[in-house]
């Protein structure tokens, strides 16, 4: 899903395939999203799932979904590296 930045209200409005855990492959853009003002429905829609993968690593790591590592991630790509896509699972 590549939506500008507006990936958590679509999300949001997804609620078949959140409640069955369809595996999700996003954009994760926080100049996007910060545009949008739309990280805050990011995060309330992906933490019913379990865990992502950071799809920019050569080796993607099963990460925890938790608030925090959403900020972690969310921090990482504010800057230089502005993007990246993720697992979710």
């Amino acid at each position: 899903m590549d939506t500008q930045g507006y990936e958590g209200f679509i999300l949001k409005g997804a609620n078949e395939i959140m409640r069955q855990h369809v595996p999700i492959v996003l954009e994760f853009w926080p100049y996007g999203m910060g545009r949008a003002n739309s990280f805050p429905a990011l995060k309330q829609t992906l933490l019913k799932y379990d865990n992502f993968f950071d799809l920019s690593e050569d080796a993607p790591v099963k990460t925890p979904l938790t608030e925090s590592a959403l900020d972690i991630l969310h921090k990482k790509f504010d800057g230089t590296i502005n993007f990246t896509d993720i697992l979710v699972v």
